[in-house]
């Protein structure tokens, strides 16, 4: 997946969070956070499954965006979920 168009938040990513979206890598080194994630970033990130990743779509935990029909799901949600 080609991430590049989501970079234009510029909160910075720990480590474990770039290695963990799959931007880790000496020509991502000052990188920036993505604004929307995909469904299995959202949990790997949240350490849970796809099914308890819609689950907290569905009750309102996470926000959820379309873009081109695909769910996204904030990197806010997740960070607020997480307690970051």
């Amino acid at each position: 997946m080609d991430m590049q168009k989501y970079l234009v938040n510029p909160v910075t990513l720990t480590q474990e969070e770039r290695t963990l979206l799959g931007l880790d890598g000496p020509a991502n080194d000052n990188c920036i956070a993505p604004l929307l994630v995909t469904v299995k970033q959202a949990g790997a990130l949240l350490g849970i499954g796809k099914t308890s990743v819609f689950a907290a779509l569905k009750n309102g935990t996470l926000e959820r965006r379309k873009v081109n029909g695909a769910t996204r799901v904030t990197l806010r949600s997740v960070r607020a979920l997480a307690g970051c």
